[in-house]
């Protein structure tokens, strides 16, 4: 194996050192990606959620017609989409 960097030439100790703290980075980073998909799930759940309450609401309080009530589902998926989009981006 060709020693590109000159890890090889490093003393052992230092070798296992620089092993070591990769992989507390490669940790970190794992937590993060876990930690943003729960806030992910925890916002494509609300805004659910949300969707269905104001299309209940709709359909009943305001008598609106089940068209337009799935067009507004239409929107609000669309909208999860970007929220998720954001959320990606942050992460990466």
């Amino acid at each position: 194996m060709k020693d590109i960097y000159g890890f090889y030439k490093l003393s052992p100790k230092r070798r296992n050192a620089l092993l070591e703290g990769a992989k507390a980075s490669v940790a970190q980073a794992r937590n993060r990606m876990d930690k943003a998909l729960d806030d992910l799930v925890q916002v494509m759940d609300e805004t659910i959620t949300k969707g269905i309450m104001r299309i209940t609401v709709m359909l009943i309080v305001r008598r609106e017609n089940i068209e337009t009530a799935l067009l507004k589902v239409e929107k609000m998926e669309c909208y999860t989409v970007a929220r998720m989009s954001c959320l990606f981006d942050g992460i990466v």
